[in-house]
């Protein structure tokens, strides 16, 4: 459904909405867009990045799950990454009281009706993050990972890929290495 100027709902609004639905809601400075449900593989990718991760973290560091929303108060919208990494001291927005805003890292599992938006225009909302030091993009098709990080030195964004069976995916945020047959494990038959 296309939104007008007059029918945009206050952030507000927006909270009120998750709090009385079970169903997850974007919001872009008044827009509301549901989060369609992921395929079993999906399902699956996600979880074990999720615990790939989490595997790897230090003290003070934690791993979120696509339940854990991110505010980015610069651009006024409020989106669910699949997985993330958060570290000490957590930092909710004031704006939007069910959502945090210091992410390190944020993994999308793409799937073909999101590939574009995620490649795109998520990647540039989620840049507006400061604390934001690496976005990963997994692929559910093909054993694929392109991760995007954050060149201190230079302050600009760096990309690499990652593919095939033998790989390993180099996460700069956490300095962790995580084999690609990891994280596609269980999903041959999907």
């Amino acid at each position: 459904m296309e939104r007008t100027a007059t029918n945009l709902l206050s952030l507000e609004e927006y909270n009120q909405l998750e709090e009385e639905t079970s169903v997850r809601y974007e919001y872009h400075d008044g827009e509301v867009f549901a989060m369609a449900g992921g395929s079993p593989k999906h399902g699956i990718i996600a979880g074990n990045i999720i615990r790939l991760i989490g595997n790897h973290l230090k003290d003070g560091c934690t791993v979120g799950s696509s339940d854990l929303k991110f505010y980015i108060e610069s651009i006024n919208k409020s989106l669910y990454p699949d997985a993330s990494v958060i570290c000490r001291p957590y930092q909710t927005s004031d704006h939007d009281r069910n959502a945090l805003t210091n992410p390190i890292l944020l993994v999308e599992v793409l799937s073909e009706g999101t590939s574009n938006y995620d490649r795109g225009s998520k990647f540039h909302y989620y840049s507006e993050l400061p604390s934001l030091r690496e976005y990963v993009l997994i692929e559910q098709n093909m054993w694929k990972v392109e991760t995007r990080y954050r060149d201190t030195t230079e302050e600009k964004w760096k990309m690499d890929w990652f593919e095939g069976e033998d790989a390993s995916v180099t996460l700069h945020a956490m300095n962790a290495t995580i084999p690609l047959a990891e994280i596609y494990q269980e999903t041959e038959d999907l």
